[in-house]
């Protein structure tokens, strides 16, 4: 009887002191995604890192083009930016302060300014903030006209 009150102590004072000192650690994986309106075009994430290339017309109808990061930990306002690069060259820079649950919404209206130019050429939509280190390739954009 008394080597199992001894048990039963010694197991409740472990678990009492793993539960106050001990140090949680999370793993969190950055997803990223690019939807034209509700339409998914792009999924990945920095475990599988696939850079995806999509083609849109310049005469399809839709409102925005979205990019949507999700950070597991953070539901807060940032300071965020995407830009359209072709090669080295940034041809657009968008930024907003907004939650970083919602999605970045880049208006057509802009976009068409912006591509009059790059027609049928890949540009790279690249994601910053002020939580990554370092920017997030999205994929790459080519717009042709039909």
């Amino acid at each position: 009887m008394r080597n199992l009150i001894k048990i039963l102590i010694l197991t409740i004072a472990f678990g009492i002191s793993n539960s106050i000192f001990a140090k949680v650690e999370t793993d969190t994986i950055t997803t990223w995604k690019l939807s034209k309106d509700s339409e998914l075009l792009i999924q990945s994430n920095h475990f599988n890192s696939i850079i995806y290339t999509v083609e849109l017309n310049t005469t399809d109808e839709y409102e925005n083009l979205n990019v949507s990061v999700f950070y597991d930990f953070n539901s807060d306002i940032i300071s965020r930016k995407i830009k359209f690069l072709v090669g080295k060259k940034t041809i657009a820079e968008f930024d907003e302060d907004n939650n970083s649950r919602l999605p970045f919404s880049l208006p057509k209206k802009e976009i068409d300014k912006v591509i009059t130019g790059f027609l049928n050429e890949p540009i790279a939509i690249v994601y910053t903030d002020s939580i990554s280190e370092n920017a997030i390739l999205v994929g790459f954009v080519i717009f042709k006209k039909k």
